[in-house]
């Protein structure tokens, strides 16, 4: 039967598995297990001082953030953008156009107006009892921000689109007899019907980080963490400030050497 070299590939006959010699003792250039995935350290890295007393703070159910069930008494920014959000509310489109109101970060739909409102009232307080300034963005920046750790933030309140599947268009007849198919995208946006707390690319209109209802409860529930996520990126953005005066430091040195 045919061979081949090292092993018995013939049919009806046996691979005959070679015995491998015992590796000798203190060997370390063999490996004996091979770790795919190593685990992670149980221990977390300690939080930076100002994080460590800004988690303190927010784990204290004393200082838990209450969501009230009306809009009495809002803070005045809160104020003014119900009073030209709800006026825009009135047109054709079921999401809000805010791209041209001088409001703060809220898209939404006209049904989830009014909780988004209430979201972002207790929110805008909860930054001011912290001694957090809170200002809008220009003309040309439609953003919100709170001012931390000497950097600013963007924040806001959204209701997320999902793509829905557009059914195939139809064909039409032309008065002629031709018939043609419409041009027709593959999937639409629509609203999700939740809300999610987010922080936004301070260089874009993308976003950073979110805390979304559809992964947990609902964002009323989570605004103590939404402070935290806050801080954290303050803190993230005061430490990329901190680096980056020190490199152009570095670099002035060794332009002037």
């Amino acid at each position: 039967p045919n061979r081949a070299i090292g092993c018995e590939w013939a049919m009806g006959e046996k691979i005959r598995k070679p015995t491998l010699p015992p590796l000798p003792p203190n060997d370390h250039m063999t490996p004996r297990t091979l770790v795919m995935d190593p685990p992670r350290p149980e221990t977390e890295a300690p939080l930076p001082t100002e994080l460590a007393a800004q988690k303190v703070f927010e784990d204290n159910p004393r200082n838990r953030i209450e969501v009230s069930q009306s809009l009495r008494r809002p803070h005045p920014l809160v104020g003014a953008s119900a009073k030209v959000m709800t006026a825009a509310a009135g047109g054709k489109s079921e999401l809000i156009p805010t791209w041209r109101l001088e409001s703060l970060d809220i898209q939404v739909t006209r049904a989830h107006l009014h909780r988004a409102l209430r979201v972002m009232d207790a929110m805008v307080k909860a930054f001011v009892a912290r001694g957090w300034e809170v200002s809008l963005g220009g003309s040309e920046d439609r953003k919100s921000y709170v001012h931390i750790l000497g950097e600013k933030v963007a924040f806001g309140v959204r209701e997320p689109l999902r793509k829905v599947r557009n059914e195939p268009p139809k064909p039409v007849r032309l008065p002629g007899g031709n018939t043609y198919v419409p041009y027709q995208t593959v999937f639409r946006d629509e609203p999700a019907g939740r809300l999610s707390l987010v922080i936004r690319n301070n260089a874009g209109s993308g976003v950073q980080r979110t805390i979304d209802e559809q992964t947990g409860p609902p964002v009323e529930d989570r605004l103590n963490d939404f402070m935290m996520m806050i801080a954290t990126e303050a803190h993230r953005l005061a430490e990329w400030t901190r680096a980056r005066i020190e490199r152009e430091r570095e670099r002035v040195i060794l332009e002037q050497q």
